[in-house]
Formats: structure tokens, sequence, C-alpha cells
């Protein structure tokens, strides 16, 4: 049976007060207990409890836990910043409006764009120190697209600049990603946009 966190904690400062006792340290700390104060000189040091610490002290250090994804829409990177707080509720929702729009008129992008995303979104969930890495990226790229249907305003210039070219690269090589894989299932025709 596993123990708890308590158990263990005290299990561990029981071992570590009786390591101090049997350490020359710990046997020079019980000469001077002994002693009469005034016979301690200047190493007069008080006697002190360690302190017990619980879970929540340490819930500073805990990495983020995502909340669960409301859908399965058509975002996968976007909608995994979302629940990690890195994009907003609005630009989400438009995300989804345009990840929609962009499935109807092309759907090898977004074929393309779920070969790669949906492996790599798979990755950071189960390392989130990576998160971090990828988040301003994605950003750039949702926040260009909800600037573009007019939700967002304001931008800084280097973010708009990283916004277009995420875009404006990320669509043709998700489209060619995408059309590859169609045409190897079969049942698909180039089209020109």
């Amino acid at each position: 049976m596993a123990m708890s966190a308590d158990e263990q904690l005290r299990q561990l400062q029981a071992q570590a007060a009786s390591r101090q006792q049997t350490s020359s340290l710990g046997q020079y700390q019980k000469q001077l207990e002994s002693r009469p104060s005034m016979a301690q000189g200047m190493l007069n040091i008080p006697k002190r409890e360690m302190p017990v610490y619980s879970e929540k002290d340490f819930s500073y250090f805990k990495t983020a836990q995502p909340q669960q994804p409301e859908s399965g829409g058509m975002s996968v990177m976007c909608s995994l910043m979302h629940e990690y707080g890195y994009i907003d509720d609005d630009v989400i929702e438009v995300d989804n409006l345009f990840g929609k729009l962009l499935y109807d008129t092309n759907p090898e992008i977004i074929v393309g764009y779920h070969a790669w995303a949906k492996p790599l979104t798979n990755f950071l969930r189960y390392h989130a120190i990576y998160i971090p890495l990828f988040a301003y990226t994605t950003q750039a790229w949702a926040y260009e697209m909800a600037e573009q249907f007019g939700i967002v305003k304001n931008r800084s210039t280097f973010s708009r600049l990283l916004g277009k070219i995420v875009m404006n690269a990320g669509k043709p090589v998700c489209g060619f990603i995408g059309s590859l894989i169609l045409s190897m299932q079969g049942g698909y025709e180039y089209r020109r946009t």
C-alpha cells in the first residue's frame, strides 16, 4: 500500500533527525546543550523544530494542468494554447470558425495541418515544459487570423510581421502535405485556388 505524502514527509524528517543525532555535528550540539548556558559561548544556537510543509506550499512549482478540451474542432495547436491560457476566448472562437471555413474551401490545408499538429499537440500535452517554445508562433498565427476577421487590433509590429509570415508560409506547406496525404488515400484531384 502506498504511503501518503504526509507519511513520507514524517518518515523523511525522522530519518533526518536520526542522522543528525549520530553525526559529529549532532553530538557536538548535544554537548553544547548539556553545558550551562554561559559555557556555550558564541554558538548560542536556539533549538528549532523542523518546519512541516504541505502540498499547497509547493503549488507554485507545479506544472500548469490544462483544462479538458471543449470540442474536437479544426483547431489543434490553438486549442492547446487556449487551454494553457495563451489565447483569449474570443480569438479561439474565431479560430474554430476560420478552421471550418478553411476546411470547406481548402480541405487539404486542414488535412496537412492535422498531420503534423496532432502528434505535436499530443507530445506537448505530456511534456508541458516545451509549450512556451510554440506559444509565441501559435499566438502570432491566431491573432493574425483574428485581426483579419476584425476581432483583434493594436498589436505590435513584430507580432504582426510574425503572424503574416506564419500564415503565408503555413498555408502552402500544410496544403502541400495535405494534398500528398489525400492523393495517397486516393479520390483527390488537385484544385488550383
